[in-house]
């Protein structure tokens, strides 16, 4: 047993992906990130085949060519299910190039305007859904059919 963990284990295809110098099979520069063809998407990986027949499963590739790829597959997914693009969508499709994240934290802006009774509402739903809420009922509840057992037996004696 190794104390290395499994992605970065001699011999696993994960540990092309973190070598520092490995250089992308499509442009031949350094990739500062590379992946391994093999991990990628089957539908995005035919897409660059068609393109790059000389790729094989350990082939390295740059996130630059991974996210335009990725993004070429995704605009021709909508403009076959819908035809066109809105706007929103064009943004979503380039902060899906870019790896960018596309959602903002909307319970930020709500916090500043909750009042006390609403955020102490939110404390007891948090701890009453919560597992040791569950398990401290069941340990009161056990207790408590174990009083009443003991006291009725006491009151027949």
């Amino acid at each position: 047993m190794t104390d290395e963990p499994a992605s970065r284990r001699p011999g696993d295809a994960s540990v092309k992906r973190h070598r520092a110098r490995a250089r992308c099979a499509i442009c031949g520069e350094e990739a500062h990130e590379p992946l391994v063809f093999g991990t990628i998407r089957p539908a995005i990986a035919q897409a660059m085949l068609a393109e790059h027949p000389e790729l094989t499963t350990d082939s390295a590739i740059c996130r630059k060519h991974l996210a335009a790829y990725r993004g070429r597959y995704i605009e021709d997914m909508l403009a076959r299910e819908r035809g066109e693009f809105s706007e929103l969508e064009r943004q979503v499709l380039e902060s899906v190039a870019r790896e960018a994240i596309i959602s903002k934290d909307v319970e930020a802006a709500w916090d500043d305007r909750r009042s006390v009774g609403e955020r102490a509402a939110d404390v007891v739903a948090d701890f009453g859904g919560s597992w040791n809420f569950i398990g401290l009922f069941f340990a009161v509840l056990v207790i408590w059919m174990g009083y009443n057992i003991w006291a009725a037996t006491q009151a027949v004696c």
